[in-house]
C-alpha cells in the first residue's frame, strides 16, 4: 500500500510542476518525472506474480537510481548557481544512458545482474541479485552525484549573498536524507527496498525548494517579466537578420511589424522601422561593442524612446541572433526638463 501511495504522490507533485505558473527548468521536470515513472516500477514490482514481470517493473525501478541523482545534482546547481558546462552534462546523460541500456539488457547478458530471482514475503514479490561489473560503475556514479551535490550545497551555504540559507539547508537535508537510507539499506540488507518513499520525500523538498527560488528571483519572476513586457518593446532577428519575433509594445509602435513575415529579411518599406531603427541597428550589427549606441534615444508623437541592443547567445557563447529593446523613458526626460 505504501508504494501504491507514493505512486500517487509523485504522480501529484509532477503534474503540480507541470501546470504551476513559475518557470521549472528541463531537468526539474525531468526530475519528477522519472520518480514518479519509477515509483510505478516500484508497485509493479511489488505486485508480480512470476519473475519476468518483476524484471520488467525492475529495469523501470533504476529509472530512477541511475537518472534521478544526476538530474538533482544539476537542479541543485541551478539553485545554488553553480555553472556546469553543456558539454559535461551531456557526458554525463551519455554515461548514464549506457549503464541503463545494461539494466534493460538483464536475462540476456551478466553486465548489470548475473542471475536474478525472485521470492515472496506475505504474497509479494521482491528480488534477489547477484551482480555484475557494470552494477560497480553505476554505484561508484551514485556516489559520486550525491557527494557533488553535497560539496555544492555546502559551498553555497557560504555564499548567503548568492542563494537563500533556508533552501540550501533544505537541499542538504534532502542529500543527506537519501546518503543515509541508502547505506543503512545496505548495511541492514534489507529486502524490501524503500528508496522510492525516501526519494519521493526528497524531491518534494527539492521542488519546495525550487518554487521558493523561482517566486523571489528577478530574472525567473514571471509577474515582474510581464511588468517589463509592458513596458518595453523587443524586437528579435536571426543571426542572419531575418525578423522573427516582437511583442505588443513593440507593434505598437512600429505597426509594419504585425506585417511582416517570419523568418524573412527587414522589408524595404520599413516604415517607421526604417526611420528610427534600421541605421542604428546595422550599426550595431557590424560593431556590437559600441555602446553609445544604447544611449540613442527618438521620439514619436510626444513620446521618448531609448534603444536597447544585445545579441543573443547559445551557451557556447556564440551569437545566434539579436534583440532590439525599445524603452519609454518620457516620465524620466519629462522630470529632468
Amino acid at each position: 500500500m505504501i508504494f501504491l501511495i507514493s505512486f500517487i504522490l509523485s504522480i501529484a507533485i509532477l503534474l503540480w510542476t507541470i501546470s504551476n505558473g513559475n518557470k521549472f527548468s528541463i531537468n526539474s521536470v525531468l526530475l519528477n518525472l522519472m520518480v514518479a515513472i519509477g515509483n510505478g516500477g516500484h508497485y509493479a514490482l511489488y505486485c508480480s506474480t512470476k519473475l519476468e514481470e518483476a524484471v520488467l517493473a525492475n529495469k523501470i525501478i533504476y529509472l530512477i537510481g541511475i537518472f534521478v541523482p544526476l538530474l538533482l545534482f544539476l537542479t541543485i546547481g541551478e539553485l545554488c548557481k553553480v555553472k556546469i558546462h553543456p558539454l559535461l552534462t551531456t557526458a554525463l546523460f551519455t554515461l548514464q544512458l549506457l549503464i541503463y541500456g545494461c539494466v534493460c539488457s538483464t536475462g540476456h547478458n551478466s553486465l548489470f545482474y548475473k542471475t536474478v530471482e525472485i521470492h515472496f514475503v506475505d504474497g509479494h514479490a521482491y528480488l534477489t541479485k547477484t551482480y555484475g561489473p557494470v552494477h560497480t560503475l553505476y554505484l561508484l556514479t551514485l556516489l559520486l552525484y550525491m557527494m557533488a551535490g553535497i560539496i555544492v550545497t555546502f559551498i553555497a551555504r557560504s555564499h548567503k549573498n548568492v542563494v537563500s540559507s533556508r533552501i540550501v539547508d533544505s537541499l542538504i537535508f534532502t542529500y543527506l536524507i537519501t546518503v543515509v537510507y541508502y547505506l543503512g539499506e545496505r548495511l541492514l540488507h534489507i529486502k524490501t527496498d524503500y528508496m522510492s518513499i525516501c526519494l519521493t520525500l526528497a524531491v518534494f523538498v527539492a521542488i519546495v525548494a525550487i518554487t521558493r527560488f523561482h517566486r523571489y528571483s528577478i530574472s525567473e519572476n514571471n509577474e515582474l517579466l510581464s511588468r517589463r513586457m509592458n513596458s518595453t518593446g523587443y524586437i528579435i532577428f536571426s543571426k542572419k537578420l531575418c525578423y522573427m519575433n516582437s511583442n505588443s509594445f513593440a507593434a505598437e509602435l512600429f505597426p509594419e511589424l504585425t506585417e511582416w513575415e517570419i523568418d524573412k529579411k527587414i522589408p524595404g518599406n520599413g516604415a517607421r522601422f526604417n526611420t528610427y531603427l534600421r541605421q542604428p541597428f546595422m550599426r550595431f550589427v557590424n560593431d556590437p561593442q559600441n555602446e553609445s549606441l544604447s544611449k540613442k534615444t527618438f521620439s514619436i508623437k510626444d513620446k521618448h524612446y531609448r534603444l536597447l541592443f544585445d545579441c543573443m547567445k547559445n551557451h557556447y557563447g556564440r551569437v545566434y541572433g539579436y534583440v532590439i529593446g525599445i524603452e519609454d523613458i518620457t516620465n524620466i526626460i519629462d522630470k529632468s526638463e
